[in-house]
């Protein structure tokens, strides 16, 4: 069973060796917007945040299963889709997607 490890030197979580970072999504303005931060909920990822904006729920729920979130089913993301139009899910990205968001 693979665990949670602490990797201090990037301060964030891991699931194994997939960076664990924290999703969060809003619907605003006819769109949804999409951001960021790493798993404690507090650090940003790389030197500015950035912004994702998908034009339809369907847009965006098929770009959260490629994060591969905890959640496979997306019974949380559903609920608070329904619910308030707005909320987070963590995600494990590739190192490739995580690369980018940090611009490198």
């Amino acid at each position: 069973m693979r665990g949670i490890v602490v990797d201090p030197h990037l301060s964030r979580l891991c699931w194994g060796t997939t960076p664990r970072v924290l999703l969060n999504f809003q619907h605003y303005d006819h769109a949804w917007t999409v951001y960021f931060v790493e798993a404690d909920c507090r650090t940003g990822i790389g030197s500015r945040t950035r912004f994702y904006n998908f034009p339809s729920l369907d847009d965006l729920r098929r770009f959260v299963m490629s994060c591969q979130p905890e959640d496979a089913t997306l019974a949380g993301f559903d609920h608070s889709v329904r619910a308030w139009g707005r909320g987070s899910e963590y995600v494990h990205l590739t190192e490739e997607q995580y690369g980018k968001l940090r611009g490198v």
